[in-house]
């Protein structure tokens, strides 16, 4: 009899177990791109599952597929459901801070959404006369600071989602932002270091993010051997040699290989430093 109770408990802590260890098999699918199985699993889970806990992540992570396949619609209302049925769950939250900035991206999709014919001709035989309106809201950013409006949202996603892989792509992007770049053109505006505006502004700030990327991602070397070599060049831009050779000289000390892209660049580039 008591053996019998044991192996009942058993069985119990083992299927309390099943619904999360299918989600992180889902997950593991979703990595080696099996998505539609990963669905599949990850809906089973939903409905096997008795933890409000385990059904909120299944929720979400449907949402998350979605949105990755851009069917906003899908995701928009699988995470609806999530938010009425989950409401105090961690993932609910995070859904719920997301929704809003998909109403955009959903207004464009809707209309594969409509499921009346006629009405779907009328909308293609209005898109025929105007096919070459703009596919997106106009926005007019005239006098407004680019530069610093891209940099709020890459420093949200650093602060938010600190050394993932969002973070490393916004450092490496926000690295790009303060580089700067100048727009097609005669009078083609120039922005972040390519301007002539608050270039000190621009490189102090370049050089604290150098610093704080190599602190969160420490094995990110080539990228940080390329930011060396942009950095080096900004001050090559504006002849300031000494700064140029002391970042030319950090890239060669910190690269020993002989089959170095960027060591090569630098002691190309320190052999004809000034001009």
């Amino acid at each position: 009899m008591k053996f019998l109770m044991l192996v009942i408990f058993i069985i119990a802590i083992a299927m309390s177990h099943t619904s999360f260890a299918s989600i992180e098999k889902a997950q593991l699918m979703i990595t080696h791109g099996l998505t539609e199985d990963a669905k599949r699993v990850i809906i089973d889970a939903i409905f096997d599952s008795k933890k409000s806990n385990e059904k909120a992540y299944g929720y979400y992570l449907l949402g998350k597929i979605a949105f990755a396949e851009k069917n906003m619609s899908v995701a928009i209302e699988t995470w609806g459901i999530l938010i009425s049925q989950y409401p105090n769950t961690e993932f609910a939250k995070s859904a719920a801070d997301l929704l809003p900035q998909m109403s955009d991206v959903l207004s464009k999709e809707s209309r594969h959404n409509v499921q009346n014919l006629k009405a779907r001709l009328y909308l293609r035989n209005a898109d025929f006369w105007s096919e070459d309106r703009d596919r997106f809201w106009g926005i007019d950013t005239s006098w407004l600071l680019p530069v610093e409006a891209a940099i709020k949202w890459y420093d949200l996603t650093i602060t938010e989602f600190p050394k993932s892989e969002a973070a490393r792509q916004a450092y490496i992007a926000k690295v790009r932002t303060l580089l700067g770049w100048k727009r097609s053109g005669q009078y083609g505006q120039a922005y972040g270091l390519r301007g002539s505006l608050k270039k000190a502004t621009y490189m102090s700030s370049l050089l604290q993010t150098f610093e704080d990327f190599q602190k969160d991602f420490p094995d990110e070397i080539s990228s940080h051997q390329a930011i060396r070599y942009q950095i080096a060049q900004v001050y090559w831009r504006d002849k300031d040699w000494g700064r140029t050779r002391k970042w030319l000289k950090l890239i060669v000390s910190v690269d020993k290989s002989d089959e170095s892209f960027y060591r090569d660049l630098a002691e190309r580039r320190l052999k004809v430093v000034e001009y």
